[in-house]
C-alpha cells in the first residue's frame, strides 16, 4: 500500500490517483462541515474541490469513466444546494 512506501518511491504514475483521493477528501470535509452546520467551511472545501483539473484526476480501474465524471460534478451541485439552504 501507499502508506508503507517512502515518498521517493511513489512514482509519477501514482500521482493522478492521489489527485482522486485528495478530491474525495475535500468533498468529504465539505459534507462533514455541513453536518456540523459550518456552511462557510463547507463552501471553502467544495470550492477547492471544484478547482481540481479533471484531466489530472484518475480513478481506480474499477470506477467507470461516467462515474468519475459524475463525481467531479459534485462540488458544483453541492454548492448549488448550499446556496438554496443558506439564502
Amino acid at each position: 500500500g501507499y502508506r508503507k512506501r517512502p515518498p521517493e518511491e511513489v512514482t509519477n504514475e501514482d500521482k493522478p490517483y492521489f489527485q482522486y483521493v485528495i478530491f474525495h477528501l475535500h468533498e468529504t470535509h465539505g459534507m462533514a462541515a455541513v453536518l456540523l452546520c459550518d456552511f462557510d467551511a463547507a463552501r471553502k472545501w467544495w470550492e477547492s474541490a471544484a478547482t481540481f483539473d479533471p484531466e489530472k484526476v484518475v480513478a481506480p480501474a474499477d470506477v467507470p469513466r461516467a462515474t468519475l465524471a459524475e463525481e467531479l460534478g459534485w462540488p458544483g451541485k453541492n454548492i448549488e444546494t448550499l446556496d438554496k439552504i443558506t439564502k
